[in-house]
């Protein structure tokens, strides 16, 4: 992670956050990336964990199909902690839909690492990865869409808090906001 010049001197203390692509459903950091995951999407927000674990476990076996949709799930965890269920700091879930572009499914940012540009780096390296698949299809990667919605008005604080900071994440991506 790379800090801002004009980033508070308490922020030098902030770990390097390593991001890496799953491949193995048994590794104990791949299961806390399901717990993860649950905790930071309402359960009418995300599919059963199961799904994302078979496209783990489809592309550990074999490269995607010609045409076929490139599914990953990419975690990240401080630099050296890596293997530290307990220090997984975010996952990112996605895929290239060949002919298309990007699709980024779920993201979610453990509590404790928020506001260290986790969700930042998880993007970054996610759009990295969908690059690499569009290249070596012969292709461009002309976008990649992250459907959200908003919180229902009379919700709690929680998911409104949660709301913003996914929107913070996304300006800070450049992204731009469709509505309709």
């Amino acid at each position: 992670m790379q800090l801002r010049q004009d980033a508070p001197v308490k922020d030098a203390a902030l770990p390097k956050v390593v991001v890496w692509e799953a491949f193995d459903v048994t590794d104990p950091v791949t299961q806390a990336a399901a717990k993860l995951y649950e905790e930071t999407l309402t359960a009418d927000e995300r599919i059963p964990w199961m799904w994302i674990e078979q496209s783990v476990q489809d592309r550990a076996k074999s490269k995607p199909r010609p045409g076929g949709w490139s599914r990953h799930l990419l975690l990240a965890a401080p630099e050296g902690r890596q293997d530290d269920p307990g220090a997984l700091a975010g996952y990112v879930y996605g895929a290239l839909l060949p002919g298309y572009g990007g699709y980024l499914c779920y993201v979610g940012v453990a509590e404790w690492a928020r506001r260290m540009g986790v969700g930042r780096r998880l993007y970054d390296q996610f759009f990295k990865v969908l690059r690499v698949d569009a290249g070596e299809l012969g292709e461009g990667l002309p976008f990649v869409i992250w459907e959200s919605h908003r919180p229902d008005p009379l919700a709690d604080a929680k998911d409104w808090d949660n709301w913003t900071a996914r929107t913070k994440l996304f300006d800070k991506v450049d992204g731009l906001w469709v509505d309709g």
